[in-house]
């Protein structure tokens, strides 16, 4: 019997203004890729670059609920007549392995895409097109990390700005002004060493150890194999916590799959080992197993950077609260668990409140939430007591605000 994967994909046709896909119905489990004609995305979220917007020759859709196994999130239509390639997940692998031009394109997209949605706040170096950032944005977040008291990062950030090369060429005075810097912060100042087995494939950090931080270059991809890895970010003269991720996930795509700076900061939490990939090892030597975590991981970081473009335009903190847990919750719900059961979220109060950008928790604000049952506030850490309940409640704040909700510029 012929292997599924090697089977071509379904080729289906479409007319002018067909509907291809519609928001709300199930994906049993496919991936789309335009072979001719243009699509049209109908969502909440409007990208100002308008190429964003529209699926053209080469595209792929329908990825993210594919792989997470969710509904449709947007309505698509055909914008001219067109024809699209429909397969499975495994299908899809073995297209775009056999494809290297294919698999580049659809990795480019996807993280350039998350990087518009990830990148809601810009500093005064930024460059507003969207290109890559001047290096000197790294002395920006030096100052940045220095009034936060956090020197160690401020000191990396120095270093890594005079010791690392850029597309784009350092300025000699601005060079000379972070040496400077440099040397008022800590002149003793080295930075730590990578320790690399043979291979140099696996790497170890010691606890509290900075893998990259934000804006630098770097070549790599990293698959955590012992330990966790606390990811944060600048925004609006704060540092926000993004997430924790822990054995088996894979942290740093983005920088190499788009070739650009990193757009966040990677802490060790813990004693952590992890193997590292630049972007030719993920064509030639990758197992299909880590290609598939790849695009998982792809999938759930759209997922969540798109809900947290929704819950930025909630005005009410104690319905941002809510949805704020509601994210953190869907990383425990694993395949086999109960929704009835009970479930921690290893967060404190005040770490999700970081999470949102806010500083001062105002106890009057978020009055339902503290009183209600279904949720116990710890020192330490947040228990749902039945996850089912909680996502109701959920559903309901949801519906209500995706009908006063505009379209999000982006």
């Amino acid at each position: 019997m012929e292997n599924k994967q090697n089977q071509p994909p379904t080729v289906l046709k479409f007319n002018k203004d067909a509907m291809i896909l519609m928001e709300g119905e199930d994906n049993p489990g496919y991936i789309f890729i335009v072979k001719s004609g243009v699509l049209k995305i109908h969502s909440k979220i409007v990208f100002k670059d308008k190429s964003m917007n529209v699926y053209s020759s080469g595209d792929v859709f329908g990825f993210v609920s594919s792989i997470l196994k969710q509904k449709h999130g947007q309505n698509i239509t055909a914008e001219t007549d067109c024809e699209v390639l429909r397969l499975t997940v495994l299908q899809f692998l073995h297209f775009i392995r056999e494809r290297p031009g294919a698999f580049v394109k659809f990795l480019s997209y996807y993280t350039e895409k998350l990087r518009m949605l990830m990148d809601e706040n810009r500093n005064p170096y930024d460059n507003p097109t969207n290109s890559e950032p001047s290096p000197e944005q790294l002395i920006y977040d030096a100052k940045q990390y220095k009034q936060l008291e956090l020197s160690n990062k401020a000191c990396f950030a120095l270093s890594k700005y005079i010791t690392s090369e850029f597309s784009t060429k350092k300025r000699p005075e601005k060079l000379e002004e972070a040496k400077k810097l440099l040397e008022s912060y800590d002149p003793e100042y080295k930075l730590p060493e990578i320790i690399t087995t043979d291979s140099n494939k696996e790497i170890t950090l010691e606890d509290g150890q900075i893998l990259f931080i934000q804006n630098e270059p770097d070549d790599y991809l990293y698959i955590i194999e012992r330990g966790g890895i606390l990811i944060t970010r600048l925004s609006g003269g704060k540092e926000l916590i993004l997430d924790t991720i822990f054995k088996g996930e894979i942290i740093g795509e983005m920088a190499i799959l788009n070739k650009k700076a990193r757009i966040a900061t990677a802490t060790a939490k813990d004693n952590t080992t992890l193997k590292r990939y630049k972007f030719d090892d993920l064509l030639t030597h990758a197992a299909d197993d880590v290609l598939i975590k790849i695009f998982y991981i792809l999938a759930k970081r759209f997922n969540l950077a798109n809900q947290r473009i929704f819950i930025r335009k909630v005005e009410d903190q104690n319905i941002k609260f809510y949805l704020q847990l509601n994210l953190l919750l869907q990383e425990k719900l694993k395949p086999g668990l109960s929704k009835k059961d009970e479930f921690t979220i290893d967060y404190s109060l005040d770490q999700v409140a970081n999470m949102l950008g806010i500083t001062n928790i105002e106890k009057d604000k978020i009055s339902d939430l503290i009183k209600d049952k279904n949720v116990k506030i710890n020192d330490s850490n947040i228990v749902i007591t039945n996850a089912e309940d909680f996502e109701h409640r959920i559903g309901i704040m949801k519906n209500r605000y995706n009908r006063m909700i505009k379209d999000m510029i982006i």
